[in-house]
């Protein structure tokens, strides 16, 4: 069995997408509300999309017997501005647990800030 750990993440004003999954969990994502899925022991889910974009990333998890379940980051996105630490490993202090030795950042600059 393939265990997986999806991070789903929506540009700005891209839309939305809709989740729903075998435990009963539902839930959108967009750009200010970012999920995180382990997708692991007869796991079943389904995005559908009305997104024009977004972005899934996929890692795998460190072990394989672990639980599956959901996490969602609500964030304001008009308030972002310059790096934001979304995920680290459980050991480390952000808003998303990445069950691996991996650290996700988004980052939001504006013209002429780079």
């Amino acid at each position: 069995m393939l265990y997986k750990t999806y991070l789903f993440y929506v540009p700005e004003k891209a839309g939305s997408i809709r989740h729903k999954d075998s435990v009963g969990q539902v839930g959108e994502v967009s750009a200010s509300n970012i999920m995180r899925m382990n997708a692991v022991k007869s796991f079943y889910h389904k995005e559908t999309s009305e997104a024009r974009e977004a972005l899934q990333i996929l890692i795998r998890p460190e072990q394989e017997d672990l639980d599956s379940g959901i996490q969602f980051f609500l964030r304001d996105v008009e308030l972002l501005e310059g790096w934001q630490l979304l995920g680290v490993p459980k050991e480390m202090d952000a808003p998303l647990v990445i069950r691996n030795q991996v650290a996700i950042n988004d980052a939001k600059f504006f013209a002429g800030e780079l």
